[in-house]
């Protein structure tokens, strides 16, 4: 009889036993609160600092040594595309083009007269009155003279180009910003004359990085601020490299109305047209930045691939979500949940 008291004893302890160790493996079930995502998400606005800048600012210089003759623009003077800038003196160029074309007609002459005699002793030469060899030759100082004259050619094209050098011009229509050529003084070759900006081709310059680079190449909303005035811009081009210091790209952007004057200090603004989710929801775990979310009753952690120490994350998935609120600080993904009235 004690026999079975005992082995009784035994089964019961047992029984307590397990029973014991599944009450504690038992995960707990966390208390939160959750939004839906349309409801929680926000739009994010940017500044930073720009200035207008001219497409283009020539600094124009002599091509030829020549003395400063004439100016016929000078500083703060709007000109157009060709305008005449500065005239040099143009009697030397003058004098080589003149020199260039004679020499070019003496050769004309001479192939001419060399051209007529081949042709006489070609028919000399079927009654055999010119040899083979006398033949040979005159066909040999015909291709020397034409010869010489592809080079009389290139010479008076170059003479020619050295004439319109001492005509300086606007590249673009413009501004006259400054006029290092003084009149009378003696430009040599490379020395500069005048600088011309691009008063029709303002740019906007600006630097951005990360999600506020991606929100400025989507909106639609971009304004340049200076006193007094917003302009609106929209994104020309965006550098592909990025600046080794600020770890930024360099955007430039396009008035698309009225515009600034180059050199116009101010500021870009900007406004995502994406939807962020608000810095405090926006968790780390495992290295990764991401937010909660309420997977019936298990905690889902959604890693956002842009996202930013800091700053509001870019929101790409379904608005429906439920981002979980209150008591997401002690989540980890997989954890169970009950949700709460906030």
């Amino acid at each position: 009889m004690q026999r079975f008291r005992h082995l009784s004893f035994t089964l019961s302890l047992g029984v307590t036993l397990i029973s014991l160790a599944a009450a504690g493996d038992a995960q707990e079930i966390l208390p939160v609160t959750a939004k839906t995502a349309a409801d929680m998400l926000i739009a994010v606005n940017y500044e930073t600092a720009a200035v207008a800048t001219s497409a283009n600012e020539s600094d124009l210089a002599a091509q030829v040594a020549a003395r400063v003759i004439e100016i016929h623009a000078d500083v703060g003077d709007s000109v157009n595309e060709g305008d005449l800038l500065i005239s040099l003196d143009p009697r030397d160029f003058r004098l080589q083009l003149a020199a260039a074309k004679a020499e070019l007609a003496r050769t004309d002459a001479e192939i001419e007269l060399a051209t007529s005699r081949l042709a006489r002793s070609e028919s000399l030469a079927e009654d055999a009155y010119v040899s083979a060899d006398s033949l040979a030759e005159l066909r040999a100082q015909l291709a020397m003279l034409k010869a010489q004259r592809a080079n009389n050619r290139v010479n008076v094209d170059i003479a020619q180009a050295s004439l319109e050098d001492t005509r300086i011009v606007a590249p673009f229509n413009g501004s006259v910003t400054a006029r290092p050529a003084q009149l009378g003084a003696l430009l040599t070759i490379g020395a500069p004359a005048v600088r011309v900006v691009q008063t029709n081709a303002i740019e906007v310059s600006a630097r951005s990085s990360g999600a506020a680079l991606q929100a400025l190449r989507d909106t639609e909303n971009a304004t340049f601020h200076y006193p007094g005035r917003t302009l609106p811009v929209e994104v020309a081009r965006v550098a592909a490299a990025m600046d080794n210091q600020t770890r930024q790209q360099e955007v430039r952007l396009l008035f698309t109305a009225d515009s600034a004057i180059a050199g116009q200090p101010g500021r870009l603004r900007w406004q995502s047209p994406a939807e962020f989710v608000p810095v405090p929801y926006v968790q780390r775990r495992n290295g990764q930045l991401g937010v909660f979310v309420a997977s019936g009753e298990i905690a889902r952690f959604i890693v956002l691939p842009d996202a930013e120490e800091g700053r509001p994350a870019r929101w790409t998935d379904d608005k429906d979500q439920l981002i979980i609120d209150r008591g997401r600080e002690r989540l980890q993904d997989g954890d169970l949940i009950r949700r709460t009235t906030p």
